[in-house]
């Protein structure tokens, strides 16, 4: 039984922490700071793990049942097999990919990538910039076991040995099928982006898995208690599902670091 739930919000500046219990209620709250970035749109993930040992420190280090996770979209976190960055995060806002799209606008409008996608290609999409890798550091690209879109697809990895995303952020990435939650094998083999190295896309809501325990140690959580990860999805789709808009014809707008009329 799930009776009190650890939800981490990986922002672009800070991660947040909460802990609600099965009702609905908030018992705790901490945020965290990330640090100065160490380029333009970069972020170490290094620094989402710091700095969800620090929220959690901040709340007492609680008994919890579950983890919840959301955060950034759009990214690109290339890792090794063991899960290890193999650099800085490419963040949502960096247009890196431009010369990517370009080079395959195309071939991707005679494939018909806006109707498979349910979105117009951008070069922010994770897929340009998983081009940009490829022309620009292609011994990264080559190394990387998984090319992963989410700031908590990394957290999760960490937490359970396992590369997942959820179906909000990986429409971000110019590679799913929108009407089959899946990703798009004719997408990912025009724009050269091995399958292999993609992330499981589960449900949100799902469960990814046990928190390892030495995970578990690491970040201050009871390592002999049976903690399970709970896919969330990418913190757009959390913000308007939280805020109500979720009728045709409701309104939400959000205003952060970045912002959104959905």
């Amino acid at each position: 039984m799930i009776d009190r739930v650890l939800v981490l919000d990986v922002g672009s500046t800070a991660l947040k922490a909460a802990v609600f219990a099965a009702d609905g209620e908030v018992l705790a709250l901490s945020e965290a700071g990330l640090g100065p970035a160490p380029a333009l749109h970069r972020q170490d993930p290094e620094s989402w793990w710091s700095a969800a040992r620090t929220a959690i420190a901040a709340l007492g280090r609680p008994r919890v049942d579950a983890v919840v996770l959301t955060g950034t979209m759009e990214n690109l976190i290339a890792v090794d097999r063991n899960g290890e960055p193999l650099g800085d995060a490419i963040l949502y806002s960096d247009p890196c990919g431009g010369a990517a799209l370009e080079r395959s606008r195309g071939v991707l409008d005679d494939l018909g990538a806006a109707q498979i996608l349910g979105n117009d290609p951008e070069p922010l999409m994770t897929a340009f910039k998983i081009g940009w890798l490829r022309d620009a550091h292609p011994d990264l690209f080559e190394s990387a076991a998984f090319f992963l879109p989410g700031a908590k697809d990394f957290v999760a990895l960490r937490l359970t040995g396992r590369a997942v995303t959820d179906p909000v952020t990986a429409s971000t990435t110019g590679l799913m099928d929108m009407a089959r939650r899946r990703w798009s094998e004719t997408l990912a083999t025009a724009l050269g982006v091995p399958l292999r190295a993609l992330p499981e896309i589960l449900p949100t809501g799902a469960v990814i898995g046990p928190v390892l325990p030495d995970a578990a140690s690491d970040l201050g959580l009871d390592s002999s208690a049976d903690i399970l990860v709970v896919n969330g999805c990418g913190d757009a789709g959390a913000t308007t599902l939280g805020s109500f808009c979720r009728a045709s014809g409701d309104i939400s707008l959000y205003l952060g670091t970045t912002g959104w009329l959905a």
